[in-house]
């Protein structure tokens, strides 16, 4: 679990697909009660406001493990700095065209390799990293 893997001055970066995702997993972390290691959650996903997105590429506090629950805009869009340990679901949320109901509608897929390899590149960069993916395809 991410209470496990959490380090002190460490950065945890978990890819989930969307929106309400990030929010059930934030309340569970925020519910927690005292881990060894105190964490600091960051959200990052299209709703977030540009310099809210700041404290992702900002290091966690003294002693704190910072996890960024994020939707695959962190894929390309920011560099984190401390992240070193990536959590790949493997999914991402996107508009499709129903054209039998002639409407979009957001469905949940399985992300192409492209992406895999670009959310690996996520850790590594600074320091050694490591890539959980909890997927097997």
């Amino acid at each position: 679990t991410i209470v496990e893997l959490a380090r002190a001055n460490s950065c945890i970066l978990v890819f989930l697909p969307g929106i309400t995702d990030i929010a059930d997993i934030q309340d569970d972390l925020e519910s927690v009660p005292t881990s060894r290691v105190p964490l600091q959650v960051v959200v990052l996903h299209s709703m977030v406001p540009s310099e809210d997105q700041e404290a992702a590429i900002h290091p966690a506090c003294e002693g704190h493990c910072k996890v960024i629950l994020s939707t695959n805009i962190a894929e390309t869009s920011i560099t984190i700095p401390d992240a070193s340990i990536v959590l790949d679901t493997g999914l991402r949320r996107s508009m499709v065209y129903d054209e039998g109901r002639r409407i979009s509608c957001l469905t949940t897929n399985w992300i192409s390799q492209a992406s895999a390899l670009q959310r690996q590149g996520r850790v590594g960069r600074v320091a050694p990293g490591r890539v959980i993916r909890l997927y097997t395809r």
